[in-house]
C-alpha cells in the first residue's frame, strides 16, 4: 500500500493526516504518516509494509513520548482481536475501530493502558524466552 492509497483510506475513514517524512527512494520508498481521530493518534509508518502504532488522544496531543505508542499487534492482542485471512494491519485496524475507540475513550482509558502495558511485557518476557514474535506480524 502507498502513501496516496493509505492517506485516502484514513480520509474517507474520517481522519486527519499529516505526512510527517514523504517517501524516501533511498532507503525503499519509506514513509511516515500520521492520522488523528479522537480518541486515537495513529502513526503510520511504510517499512517495507504498514505498520500501525497507537496512541491515546489526549496523551498525542499533549506532546507524547515515544513510550506512549503501542503496537497494532499488542492493541489487537489486548483487545482480543483476530486479524482476517490476508488481511493487512491498517484494515484490520479499520474493520475494528468502533471497539479500539471505545477502549481508548477517557473514561476506560486507564484500565485499557494498564492492559496495554501488561501485554507488552508479556511479549517482551516471551522473546527473552526465545520464542520470538515479530515486532509487525
Amino acid at each position: 500500500m502507498d502513501l496516496k492509497e493509505t492517506t485516502q483510506i484514513l480520509n474517507k475513514s474520517g481522519y486527519l493526516t499529516e505526512i510527517r517524512i514523504p517517501p524516501d527512494k533511498e532507503h525503499f520508498g519509506n514513509w511516515l504518516l500520521i492520522a488523528m481521530r479522537n480518541p486515537i493518534a495513529l502513526r503510520v509508518i511504510n517499512d517495507r509494509g504498514v505498520v500501525l502504532d497507537l496512541m491515546e488522544w489526549d496523551a498525542f496531543q499533549g506532546g507524547a513520548n515515544e513510550s506512549d505508542w503501542f503496537n497494532w499487534d499488542v492493541v489487537a492482542r489486548a483487545l482480543g482481536i483476530q486479524k482476517g485471512n490476508g488481511e493487512d494491519q491498517l484494515s484490520s485496524f479499520l474493520r475494528n475501530f468502533q471497539t479500539v475507540a471505545h477502549a481508548f475513550l477517557r473514561p476506560n482509558w486507564a484500565k485499557t493502558r494498564d492492559l496495554l502495558y501488561k501485554i507488552e511485557a508479556e511479549k517482551r518476557r516471551e522473546f527473552m524466552e526465545g520464542r520470538r514474535v515479530p515486532a509487525h506480524p
